[in-house]
């Protein structure tokens, strides 16, 4: 979706594509919006239960905020502080648009297209030219290291442990020293005919010392599979997404 939002030249298809996406399960027999706030009502109901007043303070109790209001007041600084810097860029992107032929205000579908093609005047930047520099296996021997630097474990690759459901999935186990404390798939690749778009991570198997279970979880990314050889190539948003997920 995002590389067509900042590559696509015609406006009237972004929007299209733009209207699309946004109103996915929300018309005709596919409208979900009734589901949603039975399932907010729900939510709310079993937070009433647990001695909560809302849902937002139940979801905090095991969090590191210790209130809805102290979650606002972030909510609210961080508004304030990037408020004018956005606004700032936007109007610089506007004018850069209407300085190559585009009339009228940009719309939010075309917001993307316009503020790419500045980048590549302005600073020499494409962001496609960064790709070469990430490949996934460097990417993924980067975050590990990190992550053994951030909490003291490490990562090693164990394919063929563990039946997988594609066969670019990958399957890995993680340490505390010697000691096996948990698993994870990671399955980096889109395949548009039978995989959702997006990125998550999400539990599999949770840990149990009564069933003598480890934790499993799976990480599942939608990026350019290789292609001849080559190993997938990534886009920085792609790095950041898996940099987020793990």
């Amino acid at each position: 979706y995002m590389p067509t939002m900042k590559h696509l030249k015609s406006s009237s298809i972004r929007e299209k594509i733009y209207r699309a996406r946004r109103t996915i399960a929300s018309t005709g027999d596919h409208d979900n919006i009734p589901v949603i706030l039975r399932t907010l009502e729900l939510k709310a109901r079993q937070a009433q239960l647990l001695g909560f007043k809302t849902v937002a303070e139940k979801s905090l109790a095991s969090k590191m905020a210790r209130s809805v209001e102290e979650v606002d007041e972030l909510t609210r600084l961080l508004r304030d502080s990037s408020y004018t810097a956005g606004k700032r860029e936007l109007t610089s992107v506007q004018a850069f648009a209407h300085e190559n032929g585009f009339e009228g205000d940009l719309a939010l579908w075309d917001v993307n297209f316009w503020l790419e093609r500045q980048s590549e005047v302005l600073y020499s930047f494409k962001e496609e030219e960064l790709r070469p520099y990430f490949a996934l296996p460097a990417v993924l021997e980067g975050l590990f290291t990190l992550i053994e630097r951030l909490f003291g474990v490490s990562i090693k690759a164990a394919d063929g442990e563990a039946e997988v459901w594609q066969e670019d999935v990958r399957f890995f186990k993680i340490y505390d020293g010697a000691d096996h404390i948990a698993s994870f798939f990671l399955d980096p690749y889109s395949r548009p005919e039978n995989k959702k778009g997006g990125a998550w991570m999400a539990q599999c198997q949770g840990a149990s010392k009564v069933l003598g279970h480890k934790p499993v979880a799976y990480l599942v990314c939608n990026g350019s599979p290789p292609v001849e050889g080559v190993p997938s190539l990534m886009s920085f948003r792609d790095v950041e997404t898996l940099f987020h997920e793990t």
